[in-house]
């Protein structure tokens, strides 16, 4: 399909941020990839999924890496590994939240999976930047 259309961030009606992401939880550090297969933001979370710690951890690793207010973000939809996370309009500029995942994942030498499944890479070629 039409890769841009399916971009793991995007934004609401409202002007919020959406973003589509692919969580796998008990990982010995918080890293950030992108699944290109399904076209979402990778997250490894260092947290169980217990009790809902990999969700907290999920938002607090987020909003430090975005370095926004934990409290601008929020779980909109939630199945399982699957999950969409709600950045609250005006708390970021989308260009910003772009270049500081891209900034993250650089930093990282690993992501989940597959160099090829996961490339780090993919959100600046979508946009250009």
């Amino acid at each position: 399909g039409d890769k841009i259309g399916n971009h793991p961030v995007t934004y609401d009606d409202f002007g919020n941020i959406i973003i589509k992401i692919l969580a796998k939880p008990n990982a010995s550090k918080n890293m950030i990839g992108v699944c290109t297969k399904c076209e979402r933001l990778g997250l490894r979370i260092a947290a169980p999924p217990v009790d809902g710690k990999a969700n907290k951890e999920m938002l607090k690793f987020l909003a430090s890496t975005l370095g926004i207010r934990r409290s601008a973000l929020s779980i909109t939809e939630d199945n399982g590994e699957l999950k969409t996370v709600k950045v609250d309009a005006g708390s970021i500029f989308i260009e910003e939240l772009l270049a500081k995942l891209m900034d993250a994942q650089y930093m990282k030498t690993s992501y989940i999976g597959h160099p090829d499944y996961f490339k780090i890479n993919y959100i600046d070629d979508q946009y250009g930047v």
